[in-house]
């Protein structure tokens, strides 16, 4: 099921996730790699945005892996962890 939810955020059908620079220019690592539409900003966007949250807390809590292609420096702003122009690179390398 989860695998499934993964799959319909990144189909392009709901405007939570877009492809990446990196993915729509086929340039620069992690092609595959799908990031935040921060176009989507109406309160029904909003509400995508909390549930897609939702399930990322739920996989973690219920160690369940979740197929989301999302680059590294998205789940280093999650953790924490201090971010690098490499991470930039991973998500769009012409802008780095």
């Amino acid at each position: 099921m989860l695998t499934n939810v993964a799959l319909e955020l990144e189909s392009g059908s709901l405007p939570v996730l877009i492809k990446t620079p990196n993915n729509r220019n086929e340039h620069g690592s992690h092609r595959e790699c799908f990031t935040l539409n921060a176009s989507s900003t109406s309160p029904t966007h909003r509400e995508l945005f909390r549930t897609f949250g939702y399930f990322i807390g739920y996989a973690a809590r219920a160690t369940s892996a979740m197929d989301f292609n999302l680059p590294p420096l998205f789940w280093k702003k999650i953790v924490g962890t201090e971010l690098t122009l490499k991470d930039l690179e991973g998500l769009d390398k012409f802008s780095a």
